[in-house]
């Protein structure tokens, strides 16, 4: 799945809501999902409608994004998953 859905998904929010809330195109959402890139390709139009969707900052969004991306989930390792700031630097903690 791609980050930017997975993103969405745990934001519990849809494309459609996105589309509706900033004025972003579908179509546009479509290709940022879509995308081979990840969130490398994404456009600062995009992170602005999913952050004016969600009530967060563009920049909250991007950092989010960030972590997600670089947190490869093993399914075969279930567990309670939680981002911890350490020397700013955020690692994750499983239970």
């Amino acid at each position: 799945m791609n980050v930017i859905q997975q993103y969405l998904d745990q934001n519990n929010v849809t494309r459609y809501k996105v589309s509706k809330l900033s004025g972003l195109g579908q179509t546009t959402l479509k290709a940022a999902v879509d995308s081979k890139n990840g969130i490398d390709g994404l456009t600062g139009k995009v992170i602005k409608a999913i952050a004016v969707a969600l009530d967060k900052t563009p920049g909250t969004v991007l950092d989010e994004l960030v972590q997600l991306a670089n947190y490869k989930f093993n399914p075969n390792k279930p567990g309670i998953f939680q981002w911890q700031s350490v020397d700013d630097v955020f690692l994750m903690v499983v239970d």
